[in-house]
């Protein structure tokens, strides 16, 4: 194990750093890509619900149907949520229950590359649901349609809300499946976390909303607020009587707690392993 995790991130000081970065990068990348459960996630995932839509696009009148490609995101969330903690839950754990932090803690890579290093490895695997499908149905819809200098023109506004929920849902899961994955050193309670705080979040505001007729117990749901944050980057009317800007807040809110877990765990805090 330490003979492969040094050669992963290059031991010789004449190694360029950005090199090291992406040796590190690839090869925690590639080996969670091999993972059993990764391709059962992709396979199905991209079976049911990428390639059906992928023949859609062929007869799509407008490859700017906004609607199209935020149906493909809520359709997927169970799925980018179940990818999510395969590849994510053990991302940090593993290296804190095998020792591996005080090695890469004690060599030039230091803590804030390696932080960075991990969480692009989660970022670059959760895109292959979230960005990644999108972009090629985008790009196929595109050259099926070939749509008029004038169309783009009035419609390119979606290839920029396309981008951008991706980007902020995955950044979201990214940041908070890492914080538990450092914060309970273990993968199977991080993974178990990660879907306690999803799941029963959703069932929290199933019972509040029998309770109180308050419309902001949808802030509580986490898929709630992505269902609000993506009528906003999408155009469409919120879903729920609640305001866009509200969800987006509790989003980033998490996202903040999570990147301060992080600092307190692996940047400010000594590691003992």
């Amino acid at each position: 194990m330490t003979k492969s995790l040094l050669r992963s991130i290059g031991t010789t000081e004449r190694t360029p750093m950005g090199q090291r970065m992406r040796f590190f990068v690839s090869s925690a990348a590639i080996s969670h890509i091999k993972s059993k459960w990764t391709i059962a996630i992709l396979v199905i995932s991209y079976a049911l619900i990428f390639v059906p839509r992928l023949f859609m696009t062929l007869s799509m009148a407008t490859p700017f149907d906004a609607s199209f490609y935020a149906t493909y995101f809520s359709e997927s969330d169970l799925f980018i949520l179940l990818l999510v903690a395969v590849v994510g839950s053990g991302v940090i754990a593993n290296d804190m229950k095998n020792g591996s932090l005080v090695l890469l803690f004690t060599t030039s890579f230091g803590r804030m590359r390696y932080v960075t290093g991990r969480i692009a490895t989660v970022f670059l695997l959760t895109g292959l649901l979230t960005l990644l499908p999108p972009l090629m149905l985008l790009i196929v819809a595109l050259l099926a349609s070939a749509p008029s200098l004038s169309a783009f023109m009035d419609g390119g506004w979606v290839i920029g809300g396309v981008i951008g929920f991706s980007l902020m849902v995955t950044g979201f899961y990214v940041l908070v499946v890492s914080a538990l994955s450092s914060a309970f050193a273990d993968r199977r309670y991080a993974g178990a976390a990660l879907f306690f705080i999803v799941l029963v979040s959703d069932i929290v505001r199933s019972i509040l909303s029998s309770i109180t007729s308050s419309n902001y117990v949808h802030l509580v749901s986490v898929f709630d607020n992505i269902t609000m944050v993506a009528s906003y980057f999408f155009r469409s009317p919120p879903p729920f009587p609640v305001e866009q800007g509200y969800s987006a807040l509790v989003l980033l809110g998490a996202m903040a707690a999570s990147a301060y877990v992080l600092y307190t765990t692996l940047i400010k805090r000594e590691v003992v392993t």
